[in-house]
């Protein structure tokens, strides 16, 4: 008698993952990972926690992985049941083998036959377990999981089948806790660090989701696609580009077909500046199913910084009719509207997205700047800006001290730089309406005097909010386009100080023609987000290096298994300080 337990597609766990598999090391058969690659070498059986039950029991030496090896299966067992038909074992590979094609009512069917020959088997629980989680019962496949672990304790793939159940329910301290007790039965289990890999990364958790990952591709190195692409993701979230590309690298050669492979690569390219490639792995991904909201708002996004709002759009109006309650499909389209200066248009997608999800407040935050995007205002809190260079805290010093001697108190360091910053973006700032008068006003006087002609001056700011300059005065970058009558005479792009809230004074400006002849100029001007949007805007390709670029704050990348855009406060990508 013979039984082999392996994988069952589950329910979604992560929105930005794949659809996570059961597993089940079985307690008669060494076949102890998931049967996604042929091939697949099985470890010694003396690597495998000892049982009466398995040494009793023929091994076997390759996992069914295909529909003809299920198939077989399910002939020979037949064929025994016509010999014998109060085999267990023969309905347990039956139920095993029609799981595996997707017949889960069937396997069901077959391993309540197997419990009624013989309710002392183990392993026809887990088999029966994972048709019932196969059919969105968890309640059952948990009671089956219980009863197996009573009958075999030693089983270690029991308690990570119920971790995985635990995992799609989103009880993730439970499913770590599932999968760290597989792991002490036997550590050689590569789906228990998986399952518990991905509780991992479902709390943000990505080093010690690398960790386990790390541990399942030791264990089977160059066979598990997933295991690849979701390390690759947690690279990702980690900001280690490099490291994410070589795992995709195998995931994809593993699993040429895996679309978010394709995303995932496009978003490790766009984040390491390659732009171009970055789209091309994204329409893979579209290539593969027109359908992938993913792919298609990711896309959506490089369009966007690259300044193809067109096309911006397209795959965002796409993305709707897929899904159209999904709120960071209207919030993007908000943002694209925002980078088009199509404010209304901007303002009335944003209140879409936040009757969809109330919470974000990033999405009234949005709102709030399209509804006033040419004037920068003042909170509570005080005005907003961009720092470009890290702020330098001082430690905390402590020296020495006398047994009678109060301790020195702690010097906020980083709230009195905040609070000096204020007062100079306030000393120096106009606000309101008289923001746009005398910025125009300025600029304009700015370009008759240095072009000896009467022209218009129109502009867009590159950052909604101040940067703050070397001497902590407030400063602009704006995108000029100097017209004279219906005769656009040049554009380019300018670097703007306040002063005494009275005006603006030109401190740079660099014409199209200047920048294409030397885009590097742009870097020693602006600052490195300013500069990659001023180099597009110019239609100059951008320098093969990457640049350190913080995120502005129309680049959203979709990363977040919680289905929630990475925002621009997010720590890890932006740099920009705020107070």
């Amino acid at each position: 008698m013979r039984f082999a337990i392996a994988s069952v597609l589950a329910s979604t766990l992560l929105i930005s993952l794949q659809t996570p598999v059961f597993a089940a090391k079985p307690a008669v058969a060494p076949n102890i990972t998931l049967p996604e690659m042929e091939g697949l070498v099985v470890p010694a059986p003396k690597d495998l926690p000892a049982t009466a039950e398995t040494e009793q029991i023929e091994k076997q030496s390759k996992i069914p992985t295909s529909e003809r090896d299920f198939l077989n299966i399910i002939k020979k067992s037949i064929a025994t049941l016509e010999k014998d038909p109060k085999d267990a074992g023969a309905y347990i590979d039956l139920a095993f083998a029609n799981r595996n094609l997707d017949r889960y009512r069937k396997g069901l069917e077959y391993c309540n036959k197997a419990i009624e020959l013989n309710a002392d088997i183990p392993v026809a629980y887990g088999e029966r377990a994972l048709a019932y989680a196969s059919l969105r019962q968890p309640e059952k496949a948990l009671e089956d999981l219980e009863r197996a672990i009573k009958l075999d304790p030693n089983n270690s793939a029991f308690y990570s089948n119920r971790g995985w159940i635990y995992t799609n329910q989103k009880l993730y301290a439970k499913a770590i806790e599932e999968c760290t007790k597989s792991i002490k039965i036997y550590a050689g289990y590569s789906p228990a660090f998986y399952c518990r890999s991905r509780a991992y990364l479902a709390t943000d958790r990505f080093e010690e989701a690398v960790s386990d990952l790390t541990a399942a591709i030791k264990l089977y190195p160059n066979q598990e696609a997933d295991y690849y692409r979701d390390r690759a993701f947690a690279y990702i979230r980690l900001l280690e580009y490099a490291k994410a590309l070589n795992d995709l690298v195998v995931a994809m050669r593993l699993h040429p077909n895996d679309q978010l492979a394709y995303v995932y690569k496009g978003i490790a390219l766009s984040k390491s500046g390659a732009q171009e490639d970055a789209i091309k792995n994204l329409s893979s991904a579209i290539a593969l199913d027109e359908r992938n909201v993913s792919a298609l708002k990711n896309r959506a996004v490089l369009f966007r910084i690259t300044r193809d709002f067109d096309k911006s759009l397209s795959d965002l109006n796409a993305a709707l009719k897929v899904a159209p309650q999904d709120d960071t499909v209207y919030g993007e389209l908000g943002q694209t509207y925002l980078a088009m200066n199509e404010l209304n248009k901007a303002a009335e997608q944003f209140a879409k997205a936040i009757a969809l999800n109330p919470e974000n407040k990033d999405y009234v935050e949005l709102q709030a700047r399209a509804q006033a995007r040419k004037a920068p205002m003042a909170t509570k809190d005080g005005f907003r800006y961009f720092v470009d260079e890290p702020i330098k805290i001082f430690p905390d010093q402590k020296p020495e001290q006398k047994p009678d001697q109060k301790p020195e108190p702690k010097v906020d360091w980083k709230g009195m730089i905040a609070r000096v910053r204020q007062a100079k973006i306030a000393e120096n700032l106009p606000v309101g309406d008289s923001f746009t008068q005398y910025l125009k006003r300025d600029l304009n006087n700015y370009f008759v005097e240095q072009t000896g002609k009467s022209v218009t001056t129109n502009y867009e700011l590159l950052r909604d909010f101040p940067t703050l300059g070397p001497d902590g005065q407030p400063i602009f970058f704006c995108w000029c386009t100097i017209v004279q009558g219906d005769e656009t005479l040049f554009a380019g792009a300018a670097r703007v100080e306040a002063q005494n809230k009275s005006g603006f004074k030109v401190s740079n400006f660099l014409k199209v023609a200047e920048i294409a002849a030397n885009p590097q100029a742009v870097l020693t001007v602006f600052p490195a987000p300013v500069s990659m949007d001023i180099l597009l805007r110019a239609k100059v390709k951008l320098p093969k290096a990457p640049l350190d670029v913080t995120r502005p704050l129309t680049s959203q990348l979709f990363l977040r298994p919680n289905n929630k855009a990475i925002t621009a406060t997010d720590k890890a990508a932006d740099t920009a300080d705020r107070a």
